[in-house]
């Protein structure tokens, strides 16, 4: 089957089965969750970093600077395996670079329990990135590619529903120290999401979570402004509104869009793209917010979310329900 260009393995043999046949589906469902499942890491890692800031500080007597590159570093280390996603997956195929993804992840979480130092843990953070770039390029297209169109957002969402499993792991474990309650949100919505994208549709949902981003980002800036007894608990209830937003389009729908518009190659540099821009803002959120104040801050992300909702109304066709063999008619139009 060409996509864009691009010949899909035929990794199932019984992808020329009608779509509603009970064998295929059960398949391709246990495929699509173990290709999804190494994606657990990633959100541990990057959730279980923010939560350990303070300690890591203290411990290894880094400066504020040095804690903020540790814990963007993965957006950017990412793009190593990310940009070279579409080779490796051509020469090894997608199940191999599944594998070659695992080995990444195993090694670098050993390699972060043992690390005592910057230095090794940020050498941790690169080779635990590296299997991440792999897992979030490959798998999303992995599983468009062996899923029937009338669940191909459901097994397509998976990807980012283990990324926040992972998150809340993380969040569990320092139950200590740290805001438990964005992941158990961030989790539900994500289940929301996921079987809702084959039934209403992905621009709906990417509609609906674009606006509710806007308006929670915005709800947050007005409470920082307003200040009193009431802002903490007004910030915590916007700050879980844009989580839950986010984690129901904008998190699990554009990864399974980008799988369905986009060859492997483009699928790659959209995750590029995206991990740079992670990576920027973790780094320079605190300087942003010291130049142009906290409030200011989320009110440019709202614009931001409003900007992402006027780009999705006017630009992005439904994909949902049609196979990927019409995707180039369909973005030719």
């Amino acid at each position: 089957m060409a996509h864009g260009g691009v010949t899909a393995a035929p990794l199932l043999p019984s992808a020329a089965v009608v779509p509603g046949t009970p064998h295929r589906n059960r398949f391709a469902f246990l495929c699509a969750t173990l290709a999804s499942m190494t994606t657990i890491l990633m959100g541990y890692t990057l959730a279980l970093m923010s939560s350990a800031q303070l300690l890591i500080r203290e411990d290894l007597g880094l400066t504020g600077v040095q804690v903020e590159v540790l814990t963007g570093s993965m957006n950017l280390f990412m793009l190593v395996s990310v940009l070279g996603a579409g080779w490796a997956a051509d020469l090894l195929g997608r199940r191999g670079t599944l594998v070659l993804a695992n080995a990444f992840l195993m090694a670098g979480a050993l390699a972060i329990s043992a690390g005592g130092s910057y230095a090794s843990l940020m050498a941790a953070r690169f080779v635990t990135s590296v299997g991440v770039g792999f897992a979030r390029v490959v798998a999303p297209v992995y599983n468009a590619e062996i899923s029937p169109a009338s669940t191909r957002g459901v097994l397509s969402s998976l990807l980012d529903m283990f990324v926040n499993v992972g998150i809340l792991l993380s969040y569990v474990s320092n139950y200590a120290f740290a805001s438990v309650a964005v992941g158990v949100v961030k989790t539900c919505f994500i289940l929301v999401a996921t079987f809702l994208s084959d039934r209403v549709g992905r621009r709906p949902l990417l509609l609906a979570s674009a606006a509710g981003a806007a308006t929670a980002l915005a709800s947050v800036a007005l409470t920082l402004c307003a200040g009193g007894a009431t802002s903490s608990a007004a910030c915590v209830a916007s700050v879980l509104a844009f989580v839950a937003a986010f984690s129901v389009g904008f998190g699990p729908v554009v990864p399974t869009y980008s799988s369905e518009a986009m060859p492997l190659q483009g699928t790659s540099l959209g995750t590029a793209v995206n991990r740079v821009t992670c990576g920027v803002v973790t780094m320079t959120f605190i300087s942003l917010a010291g130049w142009i104040t906290m409030p200011w801050c989320f009110f440019l992300c709202a614009g931001v979310a409003a900007a992402a909702w006027a780009f999705v109304c006017a630009q992005l066709p439904e994909t949902s329900g049609r196979g990927l063999e019409d995707m180039d008619v369909l973005f030719s139009k």
